[in-house]
């Protein structure tokens, strides 16, 4: 499919008329369709970023913003986004914060997903003068994610001049620690942790079975699992040709809660060395709003604050979609 036949112009009359979900759908099935494409997904990102800008016409609100990160959701971060972005945020910045003497601390929250992460992103917005979020976009990959990272870095950089406690918690971090270490300098790391057996059972519920459900931990061709744009945001646990001529419904079963308990493994002793290596700590799901989680949390981060219990995105993954940055 050609970058012609999308429906930009829709998009656009659509993002003019303020009706977002509908832009949005509209979206998600075209970037669903064809989301291996790269150039598809630049030219799509490029469309929603230019025309938030068009509609806002440069004023600078927390909505404004908000809708900016959101049209670089997908993971494309076009190059007029590392302009007219950071321009809009830091005079957003500037009228609103004072800036800090000294910089903030650059906290990335780590964890598979499905871990609890939404929930303690959301209890951590308590912290005084933080900045905390969930998924920030844009999406970043476990690979050649260079123009997404930058992208992350440049807006920490911006944010720790203005917030104590500059937070994100997505899953994607961890292969990306050292890369973020070298241009930040001090990364400050809590892994979430929950145990095994809860988690891929949640993962597996999430996703579906059957064909058409989703397998980000495998290198399919589409053919039984659905594509999706979420894919390069994992690692491929399992090369899809060593499957063999089996492909019932039982055995791609089989196959992918191998892949999703392999990746499990891997992801929480990848994310413990880090925590050893920069001082961190490690919560569990199970004692998370317990009074020893909060004593140790409130001791990494030297500061006491309102720890009350969450506990959103049981059972779906709407919430952390529909979560703001700014208000």
């Amino acid at each position: 499919m050609g970058i012609s036949l999308y429906p930009a112009k829709k998009i656009k009359r659509l993002l003019r008329q303020e009706r977002y979900p509908e832009a949005f759908r509209i979206c998600n099935r075209y970037f669903e369709r064809d989301c291996y494409h790269t150039a598809n997904i630049q030219y799509l990102s490029q469309c929603l970023f230019e025309s938030t800008l068009q509609h806002f016409d440069g004023d600078v609100t927390p909505d404004y913003l908000n809708a900016l990160l959101q049209a670089l959701r997908y993971g494309a971060v076009p190059k007029v986004a590392f302009s007219d972005f950071f321009s809009a945020y830091e005079t957003f910045l500037k009228k609103r914060f004072q800036e800090l003497k000294d910089p903030g601390k650059v906290i990335m929250i780590l964890g598979t997903g499905r871990n609890g992460s939404t929930s303690l992103a959301e209890a951590l917005k308590k912290l005084p003068n933080s900045l905390v979020s969930h998924e920030r976009p844009p999406l970043v990959y476990w690979q050649d994610a260079e123009s997404q990272l930058d992208f992350h870095l440049r807006f920490s950089k911006l944010s720790r001049r203005y917030f104590r406690f500059v937070i994100d918690a997505s899953h994607w971090w961890l292969p990306h620690i050292n890369y973020l270490k070298k241009s930040i300098g001090q990364i400050y790391v809590i892994f979430l942790y929950r145990k095994h057996e809860d988690t891929l059972k949640s993962f597996i519920k999430i996703k579906g079975t059957g064909p058409g459900s989703i397998n980000h931990w495998i290198n399919h061709n589409g053919d039984y699992w659905a594509k999706n744009y979420w894919d390069k945001c994992y690692p491929n646990m399992f090369d899809f040709n060593n499957i063999g001529s089996c492909r019932s419904d039982f055995c791609m079963a089989i196959a992918k809660e191998y892949c999703v308990s392999k990746y499990l493994t891997m992801y929480n002793n990848e994310a413990q060395k880090h925590v050893e290596d920069e001082n961190g700590i490690s919560l569990t799901l199970e004692t998370l709003f317990a009074n020893k989680s909060k004593k140790k949390l409130f001791e990494f981060l030297d500061c006491k604050f309102e720890w009350c219990p969450w506990h959103l995105n049981m059972g779906g993954a709407q919430h952390s979609w529909t979560q703001t940055i700014f208000n």
